[in-house]
């Protein structure tokens, strides 16, 4: 319609102009023709005009001043024609046009309400429904509206029945008077955060849900800042609670404490974190050393392994590498088969990974540290594996720990320097033990000598716990050696040796340390049991009831189920001893006894893949066997 409109204007305009156009021709025509007769053509006629102006002057002038006028004849009889006959034509097709179009608006607009009727029929939410949950929930028109919008929204790309839409929008509205309500309920909050919550209530009875969204996450954000200082102090009061259950020997509960702080400070301080898993990771590795058990050995190198990993720089990533050998090498101790053998060679991996970072020109303390660390598990190895592969091990030992002690002086660093003495006896005792004749003895000799000198440092009165432990360390060097010396030399060393370990046993009891407590009797044991074979009379005798005592007491910790490994070497020397005194007293069903628990003892042999213990277990209970035929045809 508006284009039709368009149309006849133009054609009313260019009417016009053309009238116009001839009108000024004529009149400009007549103008040269009255005041300038001889005058020359006017400039601004076409070019053919002039030439024929110039060659004809007056018929020229007679001919355009005739055809100027026919012009604006037929152009005023044109324009009469249009307006007679071309504007009402015009005017009544315009106004039939928009009559039909306006039809065709109604019709479409009875389509859309019958349409919506419809739907209102379909879906069953008449007025009459819609006034019920407004009374029933309080809602205005206004926030009726806003619930509907977001119901419509809902209800995208969904197929439910009348029914189901009435219950889902009724659900919707009653969530949008419990959230209203909720962030309007009075709190405890600070007063820029309270008036922050009355704002987003504001906005979600406008319906404006998406700047309620944004306002209940800015008052998340201040809480979440506001609450920041308040959980650090948490996990800084749950630090210092681990440190007091520490002081009372409860690790177990310390390094609960400890894992609780670095999960709730993790979000908000790395580094706290970070410190808090390694007290965990500590307090787990001290359990596992001084208990029972293989759990929290195993969870503390858990422990150090995360945080070697993410460790923030390679001085830190070293120093938890060395808490993971450490963590790995007691596990490798205490447990059997592929995992014990397994753990001692990541322990091994995870030292000399330390040491690309600890040398000894940049860092060697901790270079020092390391090696003795280093020189510890590779002994464990050397003890498990048999022939050339023990002896190649326990000598690398030796040769770490003898590094170590290039930097660890008596005179610079004395407990430091006792310590890998200590160390270096320990493997220089399980090489003694492995080599043949007078140069096992030398070794043996030279562990006793390192022995004596860590006691120099490692007193009873300021060290107690490496006192302890050094003397139980002697006693076993004494020991070797003095089942390889003849004579009453011999057994003055056993002697010794039993001395050392009775020693030990004041500081390493059974209720404070149970683990050490059960080693050191089971040393004690086999101290005892080569001092009875060598007494003669009632004497040796006691010696090995002795003996058979201090394991069985060994035992009641070094239980098959937690500890198999341990549990299979003190049955052993138990069942050693018994076999000397069925010996002695030709009492058969105490060397069956002895029998029957080599046979239980061998398979943890096995399962623990040591060749060098499986070997002496099956010569042993070979003798036994051998024994008991003896004592068989005696009888």
């Amino acid at each position: 319609m508006a284009g039709q409109l368009s149309k006849r204007a133009r054609m009313v305009r260019q009417a016009r102009s053309v009238l116009s156009f001839a009108l000024v021709c004529a009149l400009l025509t007549a103008l040269q023709v009255l005041f300038a007769p001889h005058g020359p053509a006017p400039w601004w006629w076409p070019p053919a005009w002039i030439t024929w102006f110039n060659a004809d002057r007056n018929g020229c002038i007679v001919a355009l001043l005739t055809a100027a006028i026919c012009a604006a004849g037929l152009g005023i009889g044109l324009f009469q024609v249009f307006q007679s006959v071309a504007l009402p034509e015009a005017e009544e097709r315009i106004k039939t046009t928009v009559i039909e179009q306006a039809a065709e608006i109604k019709a479409v607009a009875e389509q859309t309400h019958a349409g919506v009727e419809a739907v209102r029929e379909t879906t069953g939410l008449f007025d009459a429904k819609l006034d019920l949950i407004l009374a029933g929930l309080g809602l205005s028109k206004s926030q009726l509206d806003k619930v509907l919008t977001a119901f419509d929204r809902s209800l995208q790309g969904l197929d439910l029945s009348p029914a189901d839409a009435e219950q889902k929008l009724i659900e919707l509205a009653q969530q949008y008077v419990q959230r209203v309500n909720a962030a309007e309920r009075p709190t405890n909050d600070r007063p820029e955060i309270a008036a922050k919550r009355l704002e987003a209530a504001a906005a979600l009875r406008e319906g404006e849900f998406g700047r309620a969204e944004a306002l209940f996450g800015e008052i998340a954000a201040r809480h979440l800042e506001a609450g920041k200082t308040e959980v650090l102090s948490a996990a800084a009061a749950l630090m210092e609670q681990g440190g007091a259950a520490r002081l009372r020997n409860d690790l177990l509960t310390a390094a609960g404490h400890f894992h609780h702080a670095a999960e709730i400070a993790a979000p908000f301080d790395a580094e706290l974190a970070s410190d808090a898993h390694w007290n965990e990771g500590d307090a787990l590795y001290y359990h596992g050393r001084l208990f029972p058990g293989l759990d929290p050995l195993r969870r503390s190198a858990a422990v150090w392994r995360s945080l070697a990993a993410s460790a923030a720089d390679e001085k830190r990533r070293a120093s938890s590498q060395t808490n993971l050998g450490n963590a790995l090498a007691a596990l490798g101790e205490r447990a059997t088969g592929a995992e014990g053998i397994e753990a001692l060679n990541q322990a091994v991996a995870a030292y000399r990974a330390a040491l690309t970072v600890h040398t000894e020109s940049e860092m060697p303390a901790d270079w020092a540290m390391t090696q003795s660390n280093l020189g510890a598990t590779l002994e464990t190895l050397g003890t498990r594996a048999g022939g050339a592969e023990g002896i190649e091990a326990l000598n690398t030992a030796v040769a770490a720990y003898r590094a170590a002690l290039t930097v660890r002086t008596e005179a610079e660093t004395p407990a430091d320097w006792a310590i890998t003495q200590n160390n270096l006896g320990n493997a220089l005792g399980s090489l003694g033990d492995r080599t043949e004749g007078a140069e096992g003895i030398e070794i043996l000799s030279q562990a006793v000598a390192a022995f004596r000198a860590a006691l120099t440092v490692h007193t009873k009165a300021k060290m107690q716990a490496n006192w302890g432990a050094t003397q139980n360390n002697l006693g076993n060097a004494l020991g070797s050696l003095g089942g390889r010396i003849e004579g009453a030399e011999g057994v003055e060393a056993l002697s010794q040796a039993v001395a050392a370990y009775r020693a030990a046993l004041t500081v390493r009891t059974e209720t404070a340390m149970p683990a050490n407590w059960a080693m050191t009797q089971n040393n004690l044991g086999l101290a005892l049991a080569n001092l009875g074979k060598r007494t003669a009379g009632a004497e040796g005798i006691e010696a090995l009831n002795q003996a058979v005592a201090a394991h069985r007491a060994a035992l009641t910790i070094y239980t098959e189920a937690e500890m198999p490994a341990h549990w299979a070497l003190t049955s052993e020397n138990l069942a050693l001893a018994n076999t000397s005194l069925a010996e002695i007293n030709d009492d058969l069903e105490r060397l069956d006894d002895a029998i029957a628990l080599m046979d239980r003892a061998l398979p943890a042999f096995e399962a623990m893949q040591a060749a060098y213990y499986v070997e002496k277990a099956n010569r042993n209970r070979a003798r036994m066997v051998a024994l008991r035929e003896r004592l068989s045809g005696r009888s």
